[in-house]
């Protein structure tokens, strides 16, 4: 119990009566059962400046066809991140030194804390895994909070610098044969994105976020197509426009990771977007 009553200590003197505190068994054996009810999520601030350049062009190279590009040109720059949250970690610093290397295990149910008088566990799920209270600390709190800090007063390069989408059409001309048809496609290109940073050790045992030196997740190009037909209805008082699409006819489709390890290696991933097919149908009168 003394650990406990020590992250506490960080905290406001209520924060045990906010998150109704208690447990059951034995604490005098470490041997006992800790039960808390969840506060609502927050989430922290930070300041944000964007700017950027957006250009579209419209060009009919014959009365039939018509192209259109846009592209744009974005930055964003991010200060005073995360102040609530640094204002935290800084004063749980000295609380998470000194049950650094306590052991913490990994098991299928979640993890356990040490249960025996000297501080050890006293048993160890096959494969589980052992590793220190210090450890997780680094990997599952400064690490992700390096990151997000490392975006300080530079350019982020989570968002994608350059887009550029190119969508063209042409309808076929009344005395062809194939009067009524139109086709078309589009082109979506999106620049590479940041998805996280080297990290490792200081000598002074800090956590150093290379941010000079982002891991980036690839270019992405889509494109879609359409065709469509259009025609007279009812003594020619209605207009009939039938109109099949067709998303992402060509595009990678493996796996896109979306975050990193301090090693580059993916942490997550998602799926690229999957081709889809829509008909509609559109009367005008």
């Amino acid at each position: 119990m003394a650990d406990i009553d020590l992250l506490f200590s960080a905290f406001p003197g209520n924060f045990k009566e906010l998150v109704k505190f208690q447990y059951t068994g034995s604490a005098a054996t470490q041997n006992f059962a800790l039960a808390t009810v969840q506060l609502p999520s927050y989430s922290d601030t930070a300041d944000l400046v964007a700017k950027g350049t957006e250009v579209d062009i419209t060009f009919n190279p014959t009365r039939n066809w018509r192209i259109i590009l846009n592209a744009t040109r974005n930055e964003t720059v991010q200060s005073n991140i995360a102040p609530v949250t640094r204002e935290l970690r800084a004063r749980l610093d000295s609380v998470f030194k000194i049950p650094a290397n306590r052991p913490r295990l990994g098991s299928s149910t979640g993890y356990t804390y040490p249960i025996d008088a000297d501080g050890k566990a006293t048993s160890l799920d096959a494969g589980a895994g052992e590793t220190t209270l210090g450890t997780f600390v680094f990997s599952d709190i400064d690490v992700p909070l390096g990151t997000t800090l490392a975006a300080e007063g530079v350019s982020s390069p989570e968002v994608r610098k350059y887009r550029a989408n190119l969508v063209t059409n042409y309808n076929f001309d009344r005395q062809s044969r194939l009067k009524g048809f139109g086709v078309g496609t589009g082109i979506r290109w999106q620049d590479k994105v940041g998805i996280g940073y080297p990290t490792s050790y200081t000598p002074a045992g800090s956590v150093f976020i290379d941010r000079n030196k982002p891991y980036y997740g690839p270019a992405e190009t889509n494109v879609d197509g359409f065709a469509s037909h259009t025609r007279k209805l009812y003594r020619n008082k209605i207009d009939w426009k039938v109109q099949l699409n067709v998303r992402n006819v060509v595009g990678d489709g493996e796996r896109i990771a979306i975050t990193t390890q301090p090693d580059g290696s993916p942490a997550s991933v998602r799926l690229a977007p999957e081709r889809r097919w829509y008909l509609t149908n559109t009367f005008s009168f």
